[in-house]
C-alpha cells in the first residue's frame, strides 16, 4: 500500500507541474501580470555599485531583468520553460543589441553543465513558489542553484507567502521557515525583505554561498 501511495503521489505531482507549466505558458498568449517590463528594484538596488560578473535569472520570462542586467555590465543567462516568453527573450535582446544565453526548459530538469556556470548571482523572481508540494522537484532545485553559484555568490529569491484561505491554489507560495529548511546549512541568509503584491504576503530573500 504504501508503494501504492507513493506512486499516486509522483502522479499527483507531475500532473501539478504540468498544470502550472500549462498556466505559464498560456499567460505569454497575452500579457501576463507578472510581465510587467520594469527590473525589479530590490535586484536594481542590491547591483548598485556592485562589480558585473555572470547572471542566471531562473524563470527569466522575456527576459526584463537580463536585460538590466546585461545593460550594466553582466554576462547572462536566463531558463523558462514557457516558450514563447523565451522567443520574446531573445527578440528583446536582439533589438538591444546585447547577447544572452536563453534555454527553453525545466530547471529543475537541466543538467548544470547545459549552463555556463559559475554564476555570481542566481535570480529567481516567482518560480520556486508554484512548486513547493513536489519534492523531487524542489530536491533538484536546490542542488541545482548549489551546484551553480559560485563561492561567495548571491542567490535572490522571490516568492509568495502562501494563504491557507485561498481555494484556487492553497499550495501557491512558500514560508520563510520552509527556506529555511530548505536552503539553510547550504546558504547563509543575509536579509528578508516582506511585501505584498497584488494582495499576497510576499519576501525576498538574500542568501550567499560559502
Amino acid at each position: 500500500m504504501a508503494a501504492d501511495s507513493a506512486g499516486m503521489d509522483r502522479v499527483s505531482s507531475l500532473m501539478r507541474s504540468l498544470l502550472t507549466q500549462l498556466n505559464f505558458s498560456m499567460g505569454y498568449l497575452s500579457a501576463p501580470p507578472w510581465d510587467t517590463g520594469i527590473p525589479a528594484p530590490e535586484l536594481v538596488r542590491w547591483s548598485s555599485g556592485r562589480a558585473p560578473g555572470q547572471a542566471l535569472d531562473i524563470g527569466c520570462g522575456t527576459g526584463t531583468n537580463l536585460l538590466y542586467l546585461a545593460r550594466i555590465g553582466w554576462t547572462v543567462s536566463g531558463v523558462d520553460y514557457a516558450p514563447l516568453a523565451i522567443i520574446r527573450a531573445r527578440r528583446r535582446f536582439r533589438r538591444a543589441g546585447l547577447i544572452a544565453e536563453l534555454i527553453t526548459g525545466d530547471f529543475t530538469r537541466l543538467p548544470t553543465s547545459s549552463l555556463r556556470g559559475p554564476f555570481n548571482l542566481i535570480l529567481d523572481m516567482g518560480c520556486l513558489h508554484a512548486f513547493p508540494a513536489d519534492r523531487d522537484a524542489v530536491s533538484r532545485y536546490v542542488a541545482g542553484v548549489r551546484g551553480l553559484l559560485a563561492r561567495g555568490g548571491t542567490f535572490l529569491l522571490y516568492a509568495h507567502i502562501p494563504d491557507e484561505r485561498d481555494a484556487v491554489s492553497p499550495l501557491h507560495g512558500i514560508t520563510p521557515d520552509w527556506v529555511g529548511r530548505e536552503f539553510g546549512g547550504r546558504f547563509s541568509l543575509q536579509a528578508v525583505e516582506y511585501g505584498e503584491d497584488h494582495g499576497r504576503r510576499s519576501a525576498w530573500y538574500t542568501f550567499t554561498a560559502g
